[in-house]
């Protein structure tokens, strides 16, 4: 059944077309968020440095909404150049949560600091973005005593629904001193209601209350997975924190909607924040990489770590990606950066902290997570769906122009065979027509069994996929230009030349030669 967006999403929008420009190389960040729609990643907010306890001074306050076409092959070095900065922002902010809705072709913004400061926050709790028509729209309520709160995660279910968790409150809510959230908010963009909460609650303080975490949808479609993080020892704004035991993984069960604890063997990392996690689609594991010791303020050296289930107990791994290609290279220990999984197997990892002391980067690294290499080339990714492969070669614009001229070459001379044929055909049946005709003239027209052969080549063109690549043979002509699939088979013609006899007083025959399926003679 079709469904639609709430005509409040609809028609309440900041009613302004937002404009794209080229942007320099964008201003080193940390502390943002960034999500895949279609072929483009969108990247918001972050601040400058030092962004453990960021002020005012500190945050992004120009080119904040940026965006990254992924349509065309390119590399790691001219990424940095590639950025478009989008007018029309919501303001600073930073420690916020986002989410793409593929669905629906947009993303969300919910919390977050703002601009950092003592002064109270203006901003809407939660923002979503129509990437068509490049607008905000604020006017979408909010669960019914739920204040702003940052430091938490969004993560997108079902391409239009999102699950926020986590984090901690800006302010009270009335009638509680709690500072945390107990529950799951739930936002769906296509229900007319718009939030929900989970029934099942958190209570008290303790490693199940998480700020500066982060969580994944596993591959089974329904559950949630979120690993690190701090945790408050109470429930109060003036709580202290610990770090939470990285072999503790909690769950929550989108179906049921329940919270659950499994506990992870192998080579357990050490405590973090402010890390990323991805789930891998390919393989199901989950891709742990970077973040910071939230206590010590000191950058995990242990950067990169797996977490799966192959073996039917969920394990972690370490692992160091090679640097084969000449050029590729990894950032090395890395926190408060941006993780966007693009084509099912280059993983991007954006801006982000490279020190202790908190010096932000404007670069971009692509992990290879088939082969877990470091990439200087990157491939040129088409509309994103979510599971599927949307990869192109490296070699796509050549293969495609190669293809064209191919497919251009056999298409002329297709037709060429054809009004050859055509014209043959015509002259034959007219030189029958004659024969007949002057037989009583005394002119004897002997036809032969001999065959003219005019052999039309077969194109095959494989239709383009649901994901926008093609399928190929390796003994199939592929003409990207044609989207649907043609043959064209060889057919030859049965008749023969005509030889002239002028001295002749037989009549005319007609002598048919003996054709076999594939016209030959027998």
């Amino acid at each position: 059944m079709f469904r639609v967006i709430n005509s409040t999403l609809l028609f309440v929008s900041f009613g302004i077309f937002l404009s794209v420009v080229k942007a320099p190389r964008p201003e080193p960040r940390a502390h943002h968020s960034c999500v895949l729609l279609s072929s483009t990643i969108y990247c918001y907010g972050g601040v400058k440095r030092k962004p453990i306890e960021a002020n005012g001074d500190q945050v992004i306050k120009s080119a904040i909404f940026l965006s990254l076409d992924l349509s065309h092959s390119t590399t790691v070095s001219e990424i940095g150049e590639a950025w478009n900065s989008i007018d029309g922002d919501i303001g600073p902010n930073f420690f916020f949560a986002m989410a793409p809705l593929p669905e629906i072709n947009h993303f969300v913004i919910d919390g977050g600091r703002g601009s950092g400061d003592d002064k109270p926050i203006t901003q809407e709790a939660t923002y979503l973005y129509d990437v068509e028509k490049k607008q905000w729209n604020s006017q979408i309520g909010s669960l019914s005593g739920r204040v702003r709160e940052h430091s938490h995660v969004g993560i997108n279910w079902q391409n239009s629904t999102v699950f926020f968790a986590g984090g901690k409150r800006t302010e009270l809510v009335e009638n509680t001193n709690r500072a945390f959230p107990s529950y799951m908010t739930i936002f769906d963009a296509l229900d007319a209601n718009n939030w929900h909460k989970s029934a099942d609650l958190l209570q008290g303080a303790g490693e199940h209350v998480r700020v500066r975490h982060e969580g994944a949808l596993g591959k089974d479609g329904r559950t949630i997975y979120y690993v690190g993080g701090y945790y408050p020892t109470s429930i109060y704004m003036n709580s202290s924190y610990e770090l939470v035991n990285m072999s503790h993984i909690q769950t929550y069960d989108t179906i049921n909607a329940a919270w659950g604890n499994i506990e992870a063997n192998g080579l357990q990392p050490s405590g973090r924040i402010d890390h990323t996690l991805t789930m891998n689609p390919s393989t199901g594991e989950f891709i742990l990489f970077g973040g910071i010791d939230g206590v010590t303020k000191k950058l995990n050296s242990d950067v990169f770590y797996i977490l799966n289930n192959d073996t039917g107990n969920w394990t972690w791994k370490n692992v160091t990606p090679n640097a084969v290609e000449p050029g590729a290279q990894g950032p090395g220990p890395i926190y408060g950066h941006s993780a966007v999984l693009a084509g099912n197997s280059s993983l991007f990892i954006i801006f982000g902290c490279v020190s202790s002391a908190g010096e932000a980067t404007s670069d971009v690294y692509v992990l290879d997570v088939d082969k877990w290499e470091w990439r200087f080339s990157v491939p040129s990714i088409k509309n994103q769906e979510p599971g599927r492969n949307n990869i192109d070669n490296d070699n796509d614009n050549d293969s495609w122009i190669a293809g064209a001229i191919l497919g251009t070459v056999i298409g002329a001379g297709l037709g060429v065979s054809i009004i050859v044929y055509v014209v043959l055909r015509k002259l034959r049946a007219r030189r029958n027509k004659l024969a007949k005709s002057s037989s009583t003239n005394g002119v004897d027209h002997n036809i032969s069994s001999t065959e003219f052969p005019i052999d039309n080549p077969q194109s095959h063109c494989t239709p383009p996929t649901d994901n926008g690549t093609t399928t190929r043979d390796k003994n199939t002509t592929v003409v990207p230009s044609i989207s649907r699939s043609s043959q064209y088979n060889s057919v030859k013609p049965d008749g023969a030349p005509i030889h002239h006899h002028a001295n002749s007083s037989t009549s005319t025959r007609l002598v048919m030669g003996k054709i076999k399926p594939d016209f030959g003679p027998r």
